[in-house]
């Protein structure tokens, strides 16, 4: 890979089109001894070796602006945009495949997605926080069916053994538990499990800017991270617990009290100011973790990057990290919004440097 330009950390990575998302080895000594309020001065040059970039193709239809990124199995990426209400699919060089979705109510409509996803049997699901489920063809050109989960609001989706969901949400009770196994043909949910750990008031707070609780799938395992919380919960895809994973923060800020009840604009931004949300744990090729945590500046999100080894070692913590979207372990290769980018549609590739 040719390396890109490094760059100096930026003082508000998150750039203004953040703003619409209400939604090694060991680490180094100095790091460790530092204490929980000084940051360390290593940089993100320093444990990444940057690759090409990648410029995803955009039209007067195509506009993006809040991406979630997954590979697809068959090569290049599916990406549901949040703000949007749109999936689309790229080819591994960025040129836009297909398109499918826009805001509204009706079929193929959506208030928020949250994932696209390839199934095994080349269909496409589209999961939205409205507990909307839509399956669309291969090509995201034609509308096949659409179910109402049930689950809602819906943080997050991915794709479990060869034909099933694993949906992470509340479900009517807003109380019971937040893993869902849901079967795509039938539009059943075939199995609930992890009780919901967070009080009302905090997971209000939390869902309108990280999503309350996120999920990765690698083999027969499903690792869960909460938005308020430290630790890394395992189950196996039928709910059984296998081991939880404390995550090493150093810098992570817990949580106050319950954010106020009908606060203004200005209270909410300055609460959610006072703690860090955890926003994705991402599996890396050494069976690792990368862990993505967030701070705010009022309305401002300014990202933060841990790794940790897979028994949970801290390898380092960084601020002030341009947004990861994906991993991808059989390769290694991360996707991070380009360092130098205004907008999340430039993307920079990279990989890990050895321990």
């Amino acid at each position: 890979m040719q390396p890109l330009p490094t760059y100096p950390p930026r003082r508000n990575p998150a750039r203004h089109w953040a703003a619409a998302l209400l939604v090694g080895g060991m680490a180094a000594c100095s790091e460790a001894e530092a204490g929980p309020q000084a940051w360390p001065t290593r940089t993100l040059d320093e444990v990444v070796r940057w690759g090409p970039e990648i410029r995803l193709q955009e039209s007067e239809t195509v506009i993006t602006v809040a991406p979630v990124l997954h590979h697809d199995p068959g090569g290049g990426f599916l990406v549901a945009d949040r703000r949007e209400a749109q999936g689309r699919l790229y080819d591994p060089a960025g040129r836009l495949r297909g398109q499918f979705g826009a805001r509204g109510k009706g079929p193929g409509e959506f208030d928020g997605l949250v994932a696209a996803l390839r199934l095994s049997s080349r269909e496409i699901a589209a999961v939205d926080i409205s507990g909307k489920l839509a399956l669309y063809d291969s090509s995201g050109a034609r509308l096949l069916r659409t179910w109402q989960t049930g689950v809602m609001p819906l943080y997050d989706a991915e794709v479990v053994g060869d034909s099933l969901l694993l949906l992470v949400g509340r479900g009517r009770d807003k109380a019971g538990p937040l893993l869902h196994v849901f079967h795509p043909r039938t539009g059943r949910v075939l199995r609930r499990f992890h009780p919901d750990p967070g009080s009302p008031g905090m997971a209000r707070g939390s869902s309108m800017t990280a999503g309350f609780a996120d999920a990765t799938v690698y083999g027969d395992t499903i690792a869960l991270v909460h938005s308020l919380s430290d630790t890394l919960s395992l189950f196996s895809p039928t709910g059984v617990p296998l081991g939880r994973i404390a995550i090493p923060f150093q810098h992570f800020r817990s949580p106050p009290a319950n954010m106020p009840r009908r606060p203004t604009r200005e209270q909410t931004h300055a609460w959610l100011s006072t703690f860090s949300l955890a926003s994705h744990a991402f599996r890396t090729a050494d069976g690792g973790w990368l862990i993505q945590y967030q701070d705010r500046d009022g309305p401002a999100i300014h990202w933060r990057l841990l790794r940790m080894s897979a028994g949970g070692r801290r390898l380092f913590e960084l601020r002030d990290t341009p947004q990861l979207l994906a991993t991808d372990p059989e390769s290694g290769l991360l996707h991070f919004v380009h360092p130098a980018s205004e907008v999340p549609s430039v993307w920079a590739v990279a990989q890990l440097r050895p321990r």
